[in-house]
């Protein structure tokens, strides 16, 4: 059998190819390295800086649809996780931290996410008062948790959503029982459940909760348990046995303990000279009224006053006999 050298013959080297000089309208003369000679298939090189940059123009251009692609797909997987659209950037990133105890806090928290899969279900209380950011950090959770583990299934729901869902399925004509709903919030690899303390707490709640949790917990997957209500209240609405599950192997409790932030954050700008008594910072005014911007029992005192101004803007309190 002839070697492919006898039925190829000797082919040229780039040593021995004709060479010629081309002009690019664009970067000048460049040597132009003629391929296939003597075919009619012959072919001569472009100018190498024309080719270099439109390798790195579609390098940017695959970069970029990449980019689209994966801002799609986290999109997507933030709204399959539950997670409402006004949310989608509540990330940690986007937490505002005023001092070191917030900043502990969030750093606490991302702790807690850095740590999967191997908290071992441990659980965690996320406890403040309304509008200190408890609901942002833990959308912040799953917003990392996501970017960390791609292929991770979380969710982010309030407790009478996770409840109403469940009860859904006493429907006659319902498409999923019972304990199939309970098994899909267990089945999530990561959950966050918000607003408890919400719901009633009744005894049928109460046993729903715990038939989730301990699936969980037996399941070894984490649950993060968001709160106005310090963890003795909790007690009362989710009861013993659900937060005991969710403290073993070391669940800790993160407190909010700072001021509300819609509260600092409302305009409370009003075209209207006051005195400084009528401004403070959440204690008392001269007149003893506790309050937090300006007092509104002196603004409600003061309304005959400044009628013209304030217009509507606070009820004069009436006489309930009137």
């Amino acid at each position: 059998m002839k070697s492919v050298k006898e039925i190829m013959g000797d082919q040229p080297t780039t040593e021995n190819l004709r060479t010629l000089m081309f002009s690019c309208p664009d970067h000048g003369s460049f040597k132009s390295i003629e391929h296939n000679p003597g075919t009619v298939f012959c072919l001569w090189s472009m100018c190498p800086e024309c080719i270099s940059e439109d390798k790195d123009r579609k390098k940017a251009f695959d970069s970029e649809r990449l980019q689209k692609a994966q801002r799609a797909m986290l999109t997507e997987r933030l709204s399959g996780a539950g997670i409402p659209v006004r949310f989608h950037n509540s990330s940690f990133d986007t937490f505002e931290c005023a001092d070191d105890h917030q900043r502990a806090v969030l750093q606490q928290c991302r702790d807690y996410v850095a740590a999967f899969p191997g908290k071992g279900g441990q659980g965690l209380f996320l406890c403040g008062g309304v509008g200190t950011g408890k609901s942002h950090i833990g959308v912040a959770m799953i917003i990392d948790l996501i970017h960390r583990h791609v292929k991770a299934t979380a969710c982010y729901t309030s407790v009478m959503k996770m409840l109403r869902e469940i009860r859904a399925t006493y429907r006659p004509r319902s498409e999923e029982s019972e304990q199939e709903a309970i098994d899909r919030f267990t089945d999530y690899e990561f959950l966050v459940l918000d607003e408890v303390g919400v719901q009633l707490g009744t005894d049928a709640e109460k046993l729903l909760l715990f038939e989730v949790i301990n699936g969980r917990y037996e399941s070894s997957r984490p649950t993060v348990i968001v709160s106005n209500l310090n963890v003795k209240e909790i007690r009362g609405y989710i009861g013993d046995r659900v937060v005991d599950r969710l403290k073993q192997n070391g669940g800790n409790v993160v407190k909010l303990t700072w001021g509300s932030y819609r509260e600092t954050n409302q305009d409370t700008t009003v075209m209207i000279e006051r005195d400084d008594e009528h401004r403070g910072s959440g204690d008392k005014c001269h007149n003893g009224h506790t309050f937090f911007g300006f007092c509104r029992e002196c603004i409600t005192e003061a309304k005959v006053k400044y009628d013209a101004i304030f217009g509507e803007f606070l009820p004069v309190q009436q006489d309930s006999n009137d």
